[in-house]
């Protein structure tokens, strides 16, 4: 069982990782690239991860706004979108709807930008469409006298006489 280099996404045998190599994960080959590579590599996955947690926090943000700063071209362009994004909606529920409706520029530049897949979009039209279809119902309240009805007696309508017989208790056996 060899190991997993984050920088290429390979499993590698452990003889193709230095000393350092193998707890920082990160084969012979992938340890020449130059600093700046690996830590571009790096800003990139935690772009992906930072898009996908539950809650995007101020120090998340700094981050973000560093990376804009630090970063040109495509990197930068993902960054300002989760940028965006976070000061939008810093949290995870109904995120991708909300911003499907609200900020349709957005929606199409995060995925024009690959940080949404192209087949987000019709999950979040059929799951409206499901939701749309419930409320279309319109459902009564149910009192207590109604769930006794039709799960059969309630103990209230039973007669003194059925309460008190011990056929309920008699075993089949």
């Amino acid at each position: 069982m060899g190991h997993w280099c984050w920088i290429c996404g390979r499993v590698l045998p452990n003889e193709r990782f230095s000393g350092k190599g193998h707890s920082r994960h990160i084969c012979k080959e992938c340890s020449k690239l130059p600093h700046q590579e690996i830590q571009k590599k790096r800003d990139t996955k935690f772009l992906y991860r930072l898009f996908k947690q539950n809650r995007i926090s101020e120090k998340n943000i700094k981050m973000l706004e560093t990376m804009c700063k630090k970063y040109t071209g495509e990197l930068q362009k993902q960054a300002e979108a989760v940028l965006q994004l976070a000061q939008i909606r810093p949290y995870k529920k109904k995120r991708l709807g909300y911003i499907y409706h609200n900020h349709r520029e957005l929606f199409d530049q995060l995925v024009n930008l690959r940080l949404i897949e192209d087949w987000i979009t019709p999950l979040i039209e059929a799951e409206e469409a499901v939701e749309a279809y419930y409320d279309s119902f319109e459902l009564e309240e149910i009192n207590d006298e109604d769930e006794f009805e039709e799960g059969g007696r309630s103990e209230e309508y039973l007669s003194e006489d059925e309460l008190d017989s011990d056929d309920d208790y008699d075993l089949p056996f």
